[in-house]
């Protein structure tokens, strides 16, 4: 019985939004997008929510925060980092590459 309410209720709340979707565990990276320009991204910033069991969501998963967590003005890159184990603790993390 509890494994059937589990199974039914994997995806409440689910932070990953897109990519695929493993019932025991998933990690993967989702690229959104990088600057061809010729200068080396020398910083990296990483801004995460995490979700603790179906019930609790906290942090700032933005762009923006990500930047502001390494001192980017320019971005050079940025893509999204998941990881989900058992839909118990799950992130979700924005990094960012520029100067």
């Amino acid at each position: 019985m509890l494994v059937s309410l589990y199974l039914q209720c994997i995806n409440l709340g689910n932070t990953q939004g897109v990519g695929p979707r493993g019932i025991l565990y998933a990690e993967y990276k989702l690229g959104y997008f990088e600057n061809t320009q010729p200068n080396a991204s020398t910083k990296i910033g990483k801004a995460c929510i995490t979700r603790y069991f179906f019930f609790f969501s906290n942090g700032d998963s933005s762009t923006e925060a990500a930047a502001r967590q390494a001192g980017i003005t320019q971005i050079k890159s940025m893509h999204k980092e998941v990881k989900n184990f058992l839909s118990i603790y799950t992130t979700l993390c924005t990094v960012v590459s520029g100067n």
